[in-house]
Formats: C-alpha cells, sequence, structure tokens
C-alpha cells in the first residue's frame, strides 16, 4: 500500500510540473506535432480535482491544456483503498475550432522503474483454440532485453492476454501491469543498465482530432505486491473479485454457475427437455441457446450458423419465438440465455442490403479466397445510427421474448476493417470509435436491464480484457473442445485452468458427456461455469454418474474465487502429473484438483499444499476413495499431502476443511 501511495503521489507530481521545474517523465506518453509529451506538458496549463468515491476508492483528475493549438489532455486516476492498486485512463479533446495537428505514439502505461537484477517478466499466451492456449510464459530481464507483445487481430486476448507480472525474485516484490482494451493493444518491455521501462496502450495511433472530438486511451492498471509471485497473483484476483467481476444491480457480483445447452431449437423440445433434467433432479441455473435461431440468409448457397442475419426468430424454429421458452424455463427457476453476435454481418443478408452505410468492409486486397474477408462486414458500432439500431432491436428482443442473459460472440478479427476504414491522418480513430461504441452498447443493456449478466464469448475467450470483464463474464474461455468426450482435449484443457486461473477467478467452460473417462474429462474441464451437456442421445446417458459429477461440481463451486496455487509445474506431457489447489482463507476450506496424465508411470505424487495454517488441524476428503483423514497445517505446507492414482489417466479431487 505505502509503494502504491508513493507511486501515485510520484505520478501527479509530474503530470503538475512546470515549464521551470521538470524533473520526470510522467506516467503516459505521446507525440504531438512531432514533438515528445515530456516537452511538452509542462508548458500547458494545468486544471486539477480530487475528490473521495462512496466505495472507498479515491479519484484525481488532471487536465493539461495547450494554449496554442487548445488540445487537452486530461487524466483520471482511481486509487484503491483496499489494494495496493492505480489505476488510470486518459482523454484527448479538441477545445478549439480547427482540426489539430498530428497525435501519435499515444502510450497510456510509459514508466520506467531503477533497473534491479533478478527481474523476470511473466505473462500468458490467449486463446487460438489450442491445447496450449493460456500457458505460462517468463523472460528473464537483463540489460538489453527488449520485447514487445500485442493480440492478433485486434481482438484483446487472441494470442496473448494484456496482463503481466514482473517479479523481482531477489527481494521477492513485484508489480503487475495491465492494459484494459477490447482492441489491438501493445506492451513493451525495455532494459538498460540504469532502468526498466514498461510501455502499453493502442497499438497504432497517428491522427488528428477535429473541432470539439474527444478520445480516450486503454485502461492502465497498475499492483505492487511484496513476496513471491503466486503472492501477487493471488492478490490481483482478490482484487478482481473485490471490484472487477461484472455485477447485477444489488451490487452482488457473478457467482459460479451451472448453466445447460441442449440441441433441438423448437419450443417444445425445449420445454420437454427441461421437464426431462428437472425430473431427474438436475436443477441448472439458466437454460442456454445457442447459433442457428435466426433466418441464416446471405450470398451462400450453403446456409450455417455463419450466416448471421438481423436477430430475429425463425419462424420455421420458432414460430412464437423465445417467449414460450423463457416462460418455460421461469417455472422451473432457469433463466434465459440466448446467443448473439452483433457485430458480425453476413454480406446479403437483410442488415447488409438495407443498411450498408453502418457497416465496414476488408480492404479490396484481400485474398478472395478468404471466406471470413469476403463475406463478413463489420458493424460499425462507432456509427450513431447503428449504434442506436442495434440497442433499440436488441432492448426489444429482451422485452418481447423474456430474454434474462445475453450470451455475445464476435467470431472476426475486426483490426483489418478497422484500418483499411482510416485515413492517412486518421489512424486508430475508426477501432477508438467501435470500442467506445462497445462498451457504451454493454453499459446501456446492464442499464435497461439491471439483471442482466452478458457472456464475453469471441471465439471462446479472446475477448477477455479488464474493460470487458468489468462488464461480463467468460462463459466458455476456448472453443478447444471435444464432442466426442476425446482424451486428448482433457490435458490441454487442464493447461488452460493452469494459466488462466493466474489471472480470472470466473472463468467457463463446457463439456459433453462420453462413456469413456467422463470423471476425468469433466474435472479436465472444471471451472467456475461448467456446461455439462450431451453428445449422444440420453437414453445412453447413465445418468446417475452424470450427477455424481455434476454434484461434485456443485459442492467445488465456492472455492473457485478463493486464492489459486499451482501444485505441480505446468505440462502437457503425457507423462506427467498436473495440478492445483484453491483456498478460501475466510472458510478455513479448499479444494485440490490432480491428474495424472495417460503414461504416467508415477501412481503417487507428493503435494505440498499453500496458504494453510501451520497450528490448524485440516480434515481432507477424497472424493473418489471416501478417505477422510486429519492433518495438520504445517504438515501439508511442508511433508506435503500423499496422493495416490492407480490407474492412468485418473484424476483427484479433495475437499478440506480446518478443524
Amino acid at each position: 500500500m505505502q509503494d502504491a501511495q508513493s507511486w501515485i503521489q510520484v505520478a501527479l507530481s509530474s503530470l503538475r510540473q512546470t515549464a521551470t521545474t521538470p524533473t520526470s517523465q510522467p506516467c503516459l506518453s505521446f507525440k504531438y506535432a512531432d514533438r515528445p509529451s515530456e516537452q511538452l506538458l509542462p508548458h500547458w496549463s494545468l486544471a486539477e480535482e480530487s475528490w473521495n468515491e462512496m466505495d472507498g476508492k479515491s479519484r484525481h483528475r488532471i487536465t493539461r491544456t495547450d494554449p496554442i493549438s487548445g488540445l487537452s489532455l486530461r487524466v483520471e486516476f482511481t486509487i484503491y483503498a483496499d489494494f495496493p492498486v492505480v489505476e488510470w485512463v486518459a482523454y484527448f479533446k479538441n477545445t478549439s475550432t480547427q482540426s489539430t495537428p498530428i497525435l501519435a505514439d499515444i502510450r497510456v502505461l510509459d514508466i520506467c522503474q531503477p533497473y534491479k537484477s533478478g527481474l523476470v517478466l511473466h505473462y500468458n499466451r490467449g486463446d487460438f483454440n489450442t491445447p496450449d492456449g493460456y500457458e505460462p510464459l517468463q523472460a528473464d530481464i537483463s540489460p538489453g532485453f527488449e520485447t514487445h507483445i500485442s493480440p492478433a487481430g485486434g481482438r484483446p486476448t487472441n494470442a496473448f492476454l494484456p496482463y503481466f507480472n514482473v517479479e523481482n525474485t531477489a527481494d521477492q516484490e513485484g508489480a503487475i501491469v495491465a492494459i484494459g482494451w477490447p482492441g489491438q493493444w501493445s506492451a513493451g518491455f525495455t532494459a538498460t543498465d540504469d532502468y526498466l521501462r514498461m510501455t502499453g496502450g493502442q497499438e497504432l495511433t497517428h491522427f488528428t482530432l477535429h473541432a470539439g472530438e474527444e478520445v480516450r486511451t486503454p485502461l492502465a492498471v497498475l499492483l505492487f505486491y511484496k513476496g513471491k509471485r503466486v503472492q501477487g497473483q493471488n492478490l490481483w484476483r482478490r482484487w478482481m473479485v473485490a471490484h472487477n467481476l461484472a455485477r447485477f444491480a444489488d451490487g452482488q457480483p457473478v457467482q459460479p454457475l451451472a448453466p445447460m445447452c441442449m440441441g433441438g431449437l423448437q419450443n417444445d423440445g425445449q420445454q420437454e427437455s427441461m421437464d426431462y433434467l428437472s425430473a431427474l433432479g438436475l436443477h441448472y441455473d439458466a437454460w442456454w441457446i445457442d447459433a442457428g435461431w435466426y433466418p441464416c440468409e446471405g450470398v451462400d448457397a450453403r446456409p450455417t450458423w455463419t450466416h448471421v442475419s438481423d436477430w430475429r426468430p425463425n419462424p420455421e424454429l420458432l414460430p412464437h419465438g423465445f417467449k414460450p421458452i423463457s416462460e418455460h424455463a421461469h417455472k422451473h427457476g432457469l433463466k434465459l440465455m440466448v446467443w448473439f453476435e452483433p457485430e458480425r454481418v453476413w454480406e446479403g443478408s437483410k442488415l447488409d442490403r438495407e443498411h450498408p452505410e453502418w457497416l465496414l468492409r476488408a480492404p479490396p486486397n484481400q485474398p478472395l479466397d478468404d471466406e471470413w474477408f469476403r463475406h463478413n462486414r463489420l458493424l460499425n458500432l462507432g456509427n450513431p445510427d447503428a449504434w442506436a439500431w442495434l440497442i433499440e432491436h436488441v432492448d426489444r428482443m429482451f422485452t418481447e421474448h423474456g430474454i434474462d442473459w445475453y450470451r455475445q460472440d464476435f467470431n472476426m478479427d475486426p483490426l483489418v476493417y478497422w484500418r483499411a476504414n482510416d485515413t492517412a491522418d486518421r489512424q486508430g480513430i475508426t477501432e477508438i470509435r467501435h470500442v467506445e461504441g462497445y462498451l457504451a452498447y454493454w453499459d446501456e443493456l446492464c442499464r435497461r436491464h439491471p439483471e442482466l449478466l452478458i457472456d464475453s464469448c469471441a471465439s471462446g475467450g479472446r475477448r477477455n480484457d479488464l474493460e470487458t470483464l468489468r462488464r461480463a463474464v467468460p462463459l466458455l474461455r476456448s472453443d478447444y473442445q471435444s464432442f466426442t468426450g476425446d482424451m486428448s482435449f482433457a490435458a490441454g484443457n487442464q493447461g488452460h485452468t493452469y494459466g488462466l486461473s493466474a489471472w480470472l477467478p470466473f472463468q467457463g467452460q463446457g463439456v459433453f458427456y462420453n462413456t469413456d473417462h467422463y470423471v476425468y474429462n469433466a474435472r479436465s474441464y472444471m471451472c467456475a461455469s461448467l456446461v455439462m451437456t450431451l453428445a449422444i442421445p440420453r437414453e445412453q446417458v447413465d445418468w446417475d454418474l452424470y450427477r455424481r459429477v455434476f454434484d461434485q461440481f456443485r459442492q467445488a463451486q465456492p472455492y473457485f474465487y478463493g486464492d489459486f496455487y499451482p501444485l505441480t509445474p505446468y505440462s502437457l506431457d503425457s507423462k506427467d502429473w498436473m495440478g492445483w489447489q484453491y483456498d478460501r482463507p475466510d472458510l478455513g476450506a479448499g479444494m485440490i484438483q490432480v491428474f495424472r496424465h495417460a503414461d504416467s508411470p508415477q501412481a503417487s505424487q507428493q503435494l505440498t499444499l499453500c496458504g494453510l495454517v501451520a497450528g490448524a488441524v485440516y480434515r481432507v476428503c477424497d472424493l473418489d476413495t471416501n478417505v477422510v483423514s486429519e492433518v495438520s497445517g504445517e504438515v501439508l505446507m511442508n511433508a506435503g499431502l500423499h496422493v495416490t492414482l492407480d490407474a492412468a489417466p485418473q484424476s483427484g479431487l479433495m475437499f478440506y476443511t480446518r478443524v
């Protein structure tokens, strides 16, 4: 907390400095008329405000204005009273009646710290529908080190995550930096003998602002921690739960969920499935209807779910819309969640025919055999008319059809569309306007529907930056799933949990029922939200087995928001084990998941637990063997917990409680 307070005072002082007393570089940087900001800002006029919020956060706003061109920079800081976290976002506004010179290379995060030996950069791959998605990566930082990291195609968690931990192994402390931007961000780390420089922001900015025009930057977050890296990650997780989980109108965060997604879009089929599962004693949280419920129209003669249209129920499938389904779901205590993908518009669809001016097209030099670029258009959420149509249309769908929760997918890379529609003196503007419209669209939906839950799906988990996660939850962290229960997908999903849990307490996945190794598969996919759907006719399902796994998931739900401790190294190798621990210090309880991979020769492991009270005694229950033992926290954290898995592959699930 002291480090955070010291840092914000330095940052504020650097933004306040005058032309006669330039002492340090501010926490951000840009170029204006080819001149660096550190040369310009001390000459600009200064205004400042500070206030405290009801939630304990304090706010600081510093505004500096160029007296010649009228360009205004407003930086808004948030300081947390309960966490060593500072965040900020910047706004540029042209207050004059003329267009500004070129504003370029905006880095909302640009900070330098004295270089120390023993620095390590930790970061993660993003989602790209592969087993090594979310893999933890690291790089030693020494003088001469330089790296630049960015996502692929404009979706913020595609290829890499915008979350970074710079660990000081020598002093056992560190800092976490994050970029909140549902677009094309960029982060850089450069070390010399004297300093480590960390930068981040929108990847490409090179534009003039017209009279009265304003733009925002990405969100920058800085968290300080003492101790080992895992302690820093758990401090981040606690901050995420306390301040960044999507919330309902009563202020309560979204809790771990068990939705259900079934095939068969006809009204009577959906209702009959609800009745059947309810009679089995299976009580879900939501009824999930996915893609394909709309008229699939367009230029392609082979219509599929990808041919997204204008978001009206297909009368052949749903002659009465969703209302009968939502009413039946509500009788069973279920929320109705429906899949939409409003930003992607298929060529030749109703919206493409009637409002081509709302749509962005890929540049003509895209390969014609690339069907996705050739046939898809991007609904421009920076266009006020397109934005207004979308909010009214989706709002009406919710109201008329009784839709409770909203699943928004995004199966295209928007970057090429954004940049193809920028002029040379407006590079980055189309992206900014789309991002602003996207966030405003969700904010308005939640204002109109205070109990709305939004799912942030984007070809799986490719849109889970911090700004998105304050409004939505990822019910599907990746499309890396097996419809047949293929065992080769299990280790990859274990790796997804292992890597992503360092950053996101809430993440979701779906597992399809299969008869072989179902327990192992389901546990491999298990996280805060788990869709346990079927890939075979329900008459072939072992419902006792299914219910046992479902009940175990319900038992696990309280622990997903706890601290997360890896118990083994990350490995997808078939000869290894992988496992982790969730710990709830407030409950004095936790959960252990462990997996022996298919070719592992080792039948036993000694797992050293973390976060326990050394002098306490813990009752450990193995859900597979029903063996209960009482062990001291000191033994569990030093000698470890002995776990035996006789077969390969095999999983273990254990719960412990302080007694």
